[in-house]
C-alpha cells in the first residue's frame, strides 16, 4: 500500500481542521452508553485511524515527550479509580472520556510538527466567527419573532428588548462565551496585516459574546487588560491595572455566587435561576435583598460530597445524582466548578492532577509568552479563572489549546515572530 506522504499529510491537515470545526455543533447528538456521540467524536476516530495508518507505513511519526505524562497522569489516576471500584460502569465512562481527551492533546501535539500553526489559529478563530455569526443571526431572527436553536429564551436581568441568551449551536450561553473568548484572544494574537476584514470580525466576535449575556464577559475584560499588559510603560498604570484585575475577578465570584434584588419588585421568574424558595436572606437592609444564587448552592452540596469522598470521589456524571433528598432543586445540576467538581467526582488524585495540568500548560505559555511573543497564556489564566464557577476540564478544544502551548513550548523554532 503506497501514500505520498505530501497528500497524506494534507488529509490530515483538512481532516484534524474539520474537527475543530466540528466542535462547534453541541446540539445534536446519537446516544450511547456513556453520554452521547457528536459528530465531531466520529471525525475524532477517522482522524485517530487515518494517523495511526499513517504511523504503521511510516508517513508520520509519533512522539513523546515530558509534558505527556503530565496529560497522561489523568488517564492513569482514572485506571486505578477502574480497578478500586471494580470496573463499575461510571468508572469506566470516566476512564474512557480521560483517554478521549488525552488522545486529542496527543494527537494534535503531533500533528502541529507537520503543518503550519497559523494554519490551525486560523482554524480556531474560524470556529469562533462561525459560531458567532449564528448567535448573531439566531438573536435577529428571535427579535422579528421567529423563534429558533440559536437562542434560549429565558428570563435573565439583562437583555436588549426581548429577553433571550445566544448560544448557536454550542447547547448554553457558557460554552458559547467560552468558545467565542478563546477565539478573540487567539485572533487577537494574530497580526492585523494577515487578518483579512479584521474589525468586522472583530465586531461579530464581541457582538457575539455580548448577546451570551454571560458573566464570562468580565473575564473577557482581564484578558484585554492581560493582552496589553506588557505595551504599559507606566509603573503606575501597571500596579493599576493588576488592582482592575483583582476587583473584576472579586466582581465576576461574587455576582455568580449572590443576587441582589429590589425588595418592591416581583421575581417569580428568577427561580430559574436561583431556588429562592430553598435559602435565606443572607443580607437585607431597606431596599435590598441579597440571595445566594444557585451556584453557591451547588459548592455547598460539593463540599458535603467532598466530606465523606475526598480520597475517591462518587465517579464521574455522578454528582447530579447524589443527595437528591438534600438538595432536590439541584437534581441533574453538574458542579459548575472543575475543582469542586473533580475532587467530588475523581478524589483528591483527579484534583491534584487536574491542577498539575493546567500549571504546566500556564508556565509553557509564559515560555512560548517570553521567546515567542504569544498571548496563549491569556486563555490559560482566563480557564483558570473560568473553572471556579464552570466545568471546563471535559471540554475538547481546550485539549487542542493543551497541545498547542506544549507544542510551542517544545518546538520554538517552528513559530516565527511575525506569526
Amino acid at each position: 500500500m503506497q501514500i505520498k506522504n505530501i497528500t497524506f499529510i494534507k488529509v490530515i491537515k483538512y481532516i484534524s481542521l474539520f474537527y475543530i470545526l466540528s466542535l462547534s455543533i453541541h446540539l445534536w447528538s446519537i446516544n450511547w452508553n456513556i453520554n452521547s456521540i457528536k459528530l465531531s467524536e466520529i471525525v475524532f476516530i477517522i482522524l485517530l485511524v487515518l494517523y495511526f495508518i499513517g504511523f504503521i507505513y511510516n508517513k508520520i511519526k509519533i512522539t513523546f515527550i515530558k509534558s505527556d505524562l503530565f496529560f497522561l497522569l489523568f488517564v492513569i489516576i482514572n485506571l486505578v479509580l477502574v480497578l478500586i471500584n471494580n470496573f463499575d460502569n461510571n468508572s469506566l465512562s470516566g476512564l474512557i472520556v480521560s483517554i478521549y481527551l488525552f488522545l486529542i492533546y496527543f494527537i494534535y501535539r503531533n500533528i502541529f510538527a507537520y503543518v503550519d500553526i497559523e494554519f490551525y489559529l486560523k482554524g480556531i478563530v474560524f470556529l469562533s466567527i462561525i459560531s458567532g455569526s449564528i448567535a448573531i443571526i439566531g438573536w435577529l431572527l428571535y427579535r422579528f419573532g421567529i423563534n429558533n436553536i440559536f437562542v434560549l429564551e429565558m428570563y435573565y436581568p439583562f437583555s436588549i428588548g426581548k429577553s433571550a441568551r445566544a448560544v448557536a449551536l454550542l447547547g448554553t450561553p457558557s460554552l458559547l462565551a467560552l468558545t467565542l473568548i478563546i477565539g478573540l484572544v487567539v485572533f487577537l494574537d494574530l497580526k492585523r496585516k494577515k487578518t483579512n476584514y479584521f474589525y468586522l470580525k472583530f465586531i461579530i466576535l464581541n457582538f457575539a459574546l455580548l448577546l451570551t449575556f454571560s458573566k464570562s464577559v468580565v473575564l473577557y475584560f482581564i484578558c484585554i487588560i492581560l493582552i496589553f499588559y506588557k505595551k504599559i510603560k507606566s509603573l503606575q498604570l501597571k500596579y493599576l491595572c493588576i488592582l482592575f484585575i483583582v476587583l473584576l475577578v472579586f466582581f465576576h465570584s461574587f455576582f455568580i455566587s449572590f443576587l441582589p434584588l429590589n425588595k418592591n419588585k416581583d421575581y417569580e421568574w428568577l427561580k430559574s435561576i436561583t431556588p429562592l424558595e430553598h435559602t435565606e436572606v443572607v443580607y437585607e437592609n431597606k431596599n435590598l435583598l441579597l440571595y445566594a444564587t444557585k451556584y453557591t448552592f451547588l459548592k455547598i452540596k460539593s463540599i458535603a460530597i467532598i466530606k465523606d469522598n475526598y480520597l475517591l470521589g462518587i465517579g464521574y456524571k455522578n454528582f447530579g445524582k447524589e443527595k437528591i433528598i438534600e438538595y432536590p432543586y439541584l437534581d441533574g445540576v453538574m458542579p459548575h466548578s472543575t475543582y469542586l467538581g473533580i475532587l467530588s467526582e475523581f478524589g483528591i488524585f483527579g484534583l491534584i492532577s487536574t491542577i498539575l495540568i493546567l500549571l504546566h500548560t500556564l508556565r509553557s505559555s509564559l515560555n512560548s509568552y517570553v521567546y515567542l511573543n504569544t498571548n496563549m497564556f491569556v486563555i490559560i489564566i482566563y480557564l483558570i479563572l473560568e473553572g471556579f464557577h464552570m466545568d471546563i476540564i471535559m471540554l475538547k478544544l481546550i485539549w487542542i489549546i493543551f497541545a498547542l502551548i506544549i507544542y510551542l513550548k517544545n518546538y520554538k523554532n517552528s513559530f516565527s515572530e511575525d506569526t
